[in-house]
């Protein structure tokens, strides 16, 4: 006889599909806050005027962003292709 185990009530399918994409996120903004306060910490310790400072700032949070949207773009394409070279190669899944 089978035992069927019982699924804790607060387990949820969708929150161990989309765990990673949670994860990436804090680990963005984290990285993102990290890299602009080292950022204007450094300039405003360079003796830059406010205007520079807050150019400077916004400048980097929206490189990071677009480096940042880059980046995981380019790692789930990659994820993406191979999984469908193995599917029409392999005939994997």
């Amino acid at each position: 006889q089978q035992q069927q185990q019982q699924q804790h009530p607060a387990h949820q399918e969708h929150l161990v599909k989309s765990r990673q994409y949670y994860r990436d996120m804090v680990l963005g903004v984290n990285d993102g806050l990290v890299s602009t306060f080292l950022l204007v910490a450094g300039v405003v310790g360079g003796g830059m005027d406010v205007e520079g400072v807050l150019l400077t700032s916004v400048s980097g949070a929206i490189a990071g962003a677009i480096s940042m949207f880059a980046g995981e773009y380019g790692k789930h394409q990659s994820s993406f292709v191979i999984i469908f070279f193995c599917i029409v190669h392999f005939d994997v899944m």
